[in-house]
């Protein structure tokens, strides 16, 4: 081996590369050899070196003894595996940033995942010995951890704390009922979460996006040394008031502003940035391209410095009504506080770089099935399936969509009827589903309301295309969708009063796709689109309501006839 123009001599001892003693003639010349802020075992790797279990069996072969850290051994052990930090990371759902920081022992790892997932990946499971001492070093690292480990306060400034508590600060509260199913979403989300720093979970309501972000933030709490922190938004009513909200849930006292109703964007002051233009949505994007200096936001300086140097995961639930003050707020602390995370949970995407969004989808059957079951018997204990109730059930939670708010509201009806009595009502579900928990919000406590925080949320335009699509019972093609919610379709429209025309429907569509009031059905080869059966039922009723009823189903009755007479004209010519 060769650094420069001399050879170099093998290392003695792969533990003294992992701490840096390496034992070699020229030790400086080999210092300047390693690349800026690359591993010094990465580089041998790359400078194409005989593999390290080959330099060090052929001069002293190292034991799982010799290593005293938990991340002294973990690298050793990926190396020999031939493993980059990236690699182990997608392996043991872990960001890479993430894994050089276990190897570094800045951060306390999770014994479950060291027996579970870093055994595996690391090919221990033949090599007990490797395998028992990497799992004792972990035990022993969050042991010895535990007594030196400080919390901090709210009111500190800055944290210097090098690994993560024991038991990291959190506002996040013990829920009153069971988490039901959801184990390949929450395993999902926590594996993007390692590969971003901005997660928005999307959705329509009633989902449980707020339910899966607070469940996967607890289970991820030990993962971020500053806490996680849940800001519900659902009760702010202006923009101006989302950065107040998430100092709040951190516990920081909210400065007074000298003028409370400055705007809010760009946030801070910021001038836009080179790619501020891009990704954002309207109203958004002409915050960043107005380029206009704004009064510097208190709170946000204050969230700025306090979360400068922290790491932490922050959960912002609830965006869609303020979704333009939290795509700005996500961008400013992202780009300010360099080790915090984002887990977003709203309707519709933030709409901002780097941002990594998924949709929640409906539970499925069994998961419905359980979710009801549960719910039923808390409020009868006794209850229980009889002859008839599985198909009945089924019924229920198949026409129901498989929403979890919709699930538990049909389970509070077994209070004063029988299962048989709901499944015979479903079919006028916004009249059954009230009667929801007392400390909910408003928008949470019956079916009706829950949809009506959504629709009024939309433009008029994607109101009206919205309502008109419930024409199609099984499904439509954008094609369709033109000819039958378009005013100039049919001529005389212009009586109705109605705006929407043929060019405005994608755009329109593709507005009610992103804020989860429109399904794109991916399993076909050209795309379609759906309506869940209870927002259907839900637009057709605000279609007769509008008067319009009449008119669509006029409009999908000619355009049928128009597409059967197409093939015989073809014929013809």
């Amino acid at each position: 081996m060769r650094t420069g123009n001399r050879p170099v001599q093998a290392p003695l001892h792969v533990a003294a590369i992992l701490d840096g003693r390496i034992s070699r003639p020229c030790p400086v010349e080999l210092a300047h050899a390693f690349p800026s802020g690359m591993d010094k075992i990465d580089f041998l790797l790359c400078a194409s070196l005989p593999s390290i279990d080959q330099l060090t069996m052929s001069q002293v072969a190292p034991t799982a003894s010799d290593f005293g850290t938990f991340g002294e051994l973990l690298r050793f052990l990926r190396q020999r595996s031939r493993l980059t930090q990236r690699s182990l990371g997608i392996a043991v759902g872990y960001s890479e940033a993430y894994i050089a920081r276990l190897e570094a022992n800045q951060r306390n790892p999770n014994l479950d995942a060291v027996r579970l997932r870093f055994v595996d990946a690391l090919q221990l499971d033949e090599t007990s010995d490797w395998a028992e001492r990497l799992v004792q070093l972990s035990a022993d690292r969050r042991t010895s951890a535990a007594p030196t480990a400080e919390v901090n306060t709210a009111t500190s400034a800055s944290s210097t704390a090098s690994v993560v508590p024991a038991h990291p600060p959190t506002n996040i509260r013990a829920q009153l009922t069971s988490f039901v199913g959801r184990n390949y979403e929450a395993g999902h989300v926590r594996r993007l979460l390692q590969m971003t720093r901005l997660l928005t979970l999307t959705g329509m309501g009633g989902t449980g996006k707020s339910r899966l972000a607070a469940h996967v933030a607890t289970d991820l709490l030990h993962l971020y040394q500053s806490g996680v922190w849940i800001a519900a938004l659902a009760s702010v009513n202006d923009g101006a008031q989302v950065a107040d909200a998430v100092a709040r849930a951190l516990g920081l006292e909210v400065p007074v502003s000298a003028d409370a109703t400055a705007p809010t964007a760009p946030m801070d002051g910021m001038e836009p940035g080179p790619n501020a233009a891009a990704g954002h949505n309207a109203s958004v994007g002409s915050m960043y391209s107005a380029g206009m200096a704004h009064p510097v936001n208190p709170t946000i300086a204050l969230l700025k410095t306090y979360l400068h140097d922290k790491d932490a995961l922050l959960v912002l639930d609830g965006c869609e009504h303020v979704i333009a003050a939290c795509a700005e707020l996500a961008v400013t602390l992202l780009q300010s506080c360099p080790q915090i995370s984002i887990l977003a949970t709203s309707r519709e995407p933030l709409n901002v770089p780097g941002e990594v969004t998924w949709q929640v989808p409906p539970l499925s059957c069994d998961e419905a099935q359980q979710l009801f079951m549960d719910r039923a018997q808390a409020v009868r204990p006794d209850f229980a399936l009889a002859n008839g109730d599985a198909a009945r059930l089924d019924e229920i939670c198949a026409k129901l969509d498989g929403l979890p708010l919709a699930v538990e509201l049909a389970a509070s009806r077994l209070r004063v009827l029988s299962l048989e009595q709901i499944a015979d009502r479903i079919d006028d579900r916004f009249h059954l589903l009230t009667g929801g928990s007392r400390v909910a919000l408003p928008k949470h406590q019956t079916l009706q309301a829950m949809i009506d925080w959504s629709y009024d949320l939309l433009s008029e335009p994607e109101r009206l295309l919205f309502r008109r699509l419930s024409v199609f019972t099984h499904g439509f093609s954008l094609e369709e969708a033109e000819a039958v919610c378009a005013d100039e379709a049919v001529a005389g429209d212009a009586a109705y009063g109605l705006t929407l025309q043929h060019a405005d429907i994608l755009d329109v569509m593709t507005q009610l796709v992103r804020k989860s009031m429109v399904e794109l059905d991916e399993q076909e080869s050209l795309s379609r689109y759906r309506l869940l059966g209870t927002l259907r039922q839900y637009a057709h009723e605000r279609l007769v309501k509008a008067g319009e009823d009449a008119l669509l189903q006029q409009r999908l009755s000619q355009y049928r006839r128009d597409q059967k007479k197409r093939p015989m004209v073809e014929d013809e010519e």
